[in-house]
C-alpha cells in the first residue's frame, strides 16, 4: 500500500524571521519509498519559485531556506514520493502567505471617564480601530491597570472589540486605564492602545459652610451661614 498525506498544520501566514515548511506523512509496504522530492511555486502544483529538488529518501518535512518571501504572494510547495516500483504520488500544501508587520494600533473608547465605585465595579468600553491590510485581525485583547500595575491579565474577546469586565476593586482619587491589542493572523501583535484615564470619585461635594450673595445694583451682601 502506497500512502502520502500532507499535514494539515502547515502553516497559512508566515512572518518576519519565519521560513516556507511543509511536513507529510508517506510509507510503502510493499517495495518502500524509494525518493522524495519538492518544489515551491505561486500556484497549486507550480514549480514557478524553485525547481524540484531532492530531499533524503525519507524524508517528512522540508525548509526552504533560500525561498525570499514577498507580500501578496501565495506560496505553494509539492511534494513528489516514489516507490521502488517506479509509482509515484503527489501532494501541495493550501498556500502560505507572508505578512511583514503588525497590526496597525487602534484606540480604546470608554463609557464613563469618571466612576464612583470602589468595590465590586464594572467597566465598559469598545476597542476600535486596529486593522492589518495584509493577513488581518485575529483576535484582540485588553487589560486593566494603574500607573504601577496591571489589575487584570489580557482578556481575549475575538473579533468583537466589546469591553465588560467586572469585579473590580478601586481607590479614590486614584485614575485607571485600559490598555489592548490585537494579534493578526501571521501571530504578530500590535503596539498597545491606552485608554483615557478613569477617575474614581468616591466621595460628594464638600459640605458648604457660608454663601455670600452680592447684589451688585443695592451695593450690599447677603451671608447664609449652615450650621
Amino acid at each position: 500500500m502506497f500512502y502520502f498525506q500532507l499535514s494539515s498544520n502547515n502553516p497559512n501566514w508566515l512572518k518576519s524571521g519565519e521560513k516556507l515548511s511543509a511536513t507529510w506523512t508517506s510509507r510503502d509496504a510493499e517495495s518502500g519509498i524509494s525518493k522524495t522530492e519538492y518544489c515551491v511555486g505561486s500556484t497549486p502544483d507550480g514549480c514557478q519559485i524553485k525547481r524540484m529538488t531532492d530531499l533524503p529518501i525519507n524524508a517528512e518535512r522540508v525548509t526552504c531556506h533560500d525561498c525570499s518571501l514577498n507580500l501578496y504572494t501565495t506560496y505553494f510547495i509539492t511534494v513528489r514520493v516514489w516507490n521502488a516500483a517506479g509509482l509515484f504520488t503527489i501532494g501541495t500544501t493550501n498556500g502560505t502567505r507572508f505578512d511583514a508587520t503588525a497590526p496597525i494600533t487602534g484606540k480604546i473608547h470608554v463609557k464613563k471617564p469618571i466612576v464612583s465605585c470602589i468595590h465590586n465595579c464594572t467597566l465598559t468600553g469598545n476597542i476600535t480601530g486596529f486593522a492589518d491590510e495584509e493577513s488581518g485581525i485575529k483576535s484582540c485583547s485588553f487589560a486593566v491597570r494603574n500607573s504601577t500595575h496591571y489589575l487584570t491579565g489580557f482578556v481575549n474577546v475575538g473579533l468583537s472589540g466589546r469591553i465588560l469586565v467586572w469585579g473590580l476593586t478601586f481607590t479614590h482619587a486614584r485614575s485607571y486605564f485600559l490598555e489592548a491589542e490585537c494579534e493578526n493572523n501571521a501571530r504578530m501583535v500590535s503596539r498597545r492602545a491606552q485608554s483615557p484615564h478613569i477617575l474614581v470619585d468616591a466621595t460628594p461635594p464638600t459640605k458648604v459652610d457660608e454663601v455670600c450673595f452680592v447684589d451688585i445694583v443695592y451695593n450690599t451682601s447677603l451671608i447664609i451661614a449652615y450650621f
